[in-house]
Parts: C-alpha cells; sequence; structure tokens
C-alpha cells in the first residue's frame, strides 16, 4: 500500500474485504487494493489509527463504523457524502406504514383486484443494513398485480440515475425494477429484470429519465414467492 500525508482537513477513509481482496478508498474512490484471502478473527483488540509497533496516527477520527460484510463502490461513495440518496427511509428504520396510498407520497404500494391480499411490512427479522427491511408478500400471477413504489423523486433530465437494491427471497424468483413519470404521462422504461437467490445481494442498473418529477416501480408479483428489500438507492450518476 502506498503512503499518503494529509492536511489539516477533514476526509472519509475506508476499506473493504470481500473475501480475496481488500480495498482502501479516500474521498469515496478507490486508491489503492491487495490481495487478502482472509481475516484475522482473533479476540484480541481491533486497533484503529495504529499498527500497534511503531505507527500511530496523529490527528482526529470520529464516526467510526464496521460492517460485518464488504462494502460496494457505490455505499464508498454515499457513506462518503458523494452521493446523494434521493430514496427517503431506504432501509426502512423508520417506522412506516407501506400502503396503497392515494397521495403517492414516499413508500407506498398499488395493485389492481388481481394483486389483493399482497403485503409489504416493515420487519426486524431480517436486514442487510440496519435492523430493519422491507418484507414483501406478493399475490397475482403478473409481475405488476403488485407494485411496491417510492415516490416522487426529483431528477434532472441531463443526468443519468444509478438504481440499486439489497434483496433477498424465499426460494428463487425474478424481480423487475423501472423508473416511471410520477404523474403516469409517460410510460416506465428502463425496466431491468433481475435473478434474486436466497441470499442478499446488491442489484444495480443505470437509467436515463424522460421527465422530472419520477418514481422508482418494483414490480413483485409473477411469482408468489416472498423476499426482502434492503437499502434503496437512487443517486446521481455521470
Amino acid at each position: 500500500m502506498s503512503t499518503r500525508y494529509f492536511r489539516l482537513e477533514w476526509y472519509h477513509v475506508a476499506a473493504s474485504h470481500d473475501g480475496e481482496t481488500v480495498r482502501c478508498y479516500l474521498d469515496g474512490l478507490e486508491t489503492d487494493s491487495a490481495p487478502m484471502t482472509g481475516i484475522n478473527n482473533s479476540p484480541s483488540h481491533l486497533l484503529i489509527g495504529t499498527e500497534g509497533w511503531g505507527f500511530h496516527w496523529i490527528g482526529g477520527i470520529d464516526e467510526v463504523a464496521i460492517f460485518d460484510r464488504g462494502l460496494s463502490d457505490s455505499e464508498v461513495l454515499y457513506l462518503a457524502g458523494l452521493r446523494s440518496n434521493l430514496v427517503q427511509n431506504p432501509s426502512f428504520e423508520e417506522d412506516e406504514a407501506i400502503l396503497d396510498d392515494p397521495d403517492w407520497a414516499q413508500w407506498c404500494t398499488w395493485n389492481p383486484a388481481e394483486g389483493a391480499g399482497s403485503n409489504a411490512t416493515i420487519v426486524d427479522t431480517d436486514s442487510i443494513h440496519g435492523a430493519r427491511s422491507l418484507q414483501i408478500e406478493p399475490k397475482g400471477m403478473e409481475n405488476w398485480h403488485f407494485i411496491v413504489l417510492y415516490s416522487p423523486i426529483m431528477v434532472d433530465m441531463d443526468k443519468n440515475y444509478d438504481v440499486s437494491f439489497w434483496a433477498k427471497a424465499e426460494a428463487p424468483r425474478p424481480l423487475t425494477v423501472q423508473i416511471k413519470a410520477e404523474d403516469n404521462s409517460i410510460n416506465a422504461w428502463g425496466a431491468t429484470d433481475f435473478d434474486l437467490t436466497t441470499e442478499w445481494a446488491e442489484y444495480s442498473y443505470t437509467s436515463e429519465v424522460l421527465i422530472d418529477v419520477v418514481k422508482l416501480e418494483i414490480l413483485c408479483s409473477g411469482t408468489e414467492v416472498p423476499f426482502w428489500l434492503d437499502l434503496v438507492s437512487v443517486t446521481e450518476g455521470n
């Protein structure tokens, strides 16, 4: 790893390990990487700001966080404050009734008669980020028979937007995600299909926007296999 010298100002520093490689980041951007196939799980003290044998950090350290999994590049950018998530309550940590909402405000659902009996409930039994996630129990034969959506999202039509989320399912199943005009004046575009597994994984895609106020739609039916949703993100891309 290279040596870096810091001025008297705050920086965001992160390291992420995916089981094979450790990556180091400075202000959201990867600066170094090296192979590392394992992490020392000994019960000794965790050292931050020192190697324990001569090197000691001289400066301030704040907002220390340790995660039980490797972080993606987009998550590091978000933590560094370089990407603003346009989705409120993205990890469902705040109490919120996820209901068929005629005001189309924040998280809500929609379904025709064919999707009656579907449920979207914030639970604390499983999660990848924080203590909660959204458990979705869909009904209906077509994927649009139960839709979980977030609205409204104000966007810049000159930009593309990165959509990402974490999900796991009770059994392998497909899931479709798309962006649509908030007032339904323009039909959905950029619909992307994902194959969920029984393990938590991050899914993402990039979309253009065709209008300046949009909504994110997650088409949950087509199969009645329940699944969990967490850490949903819509951020401005390049």
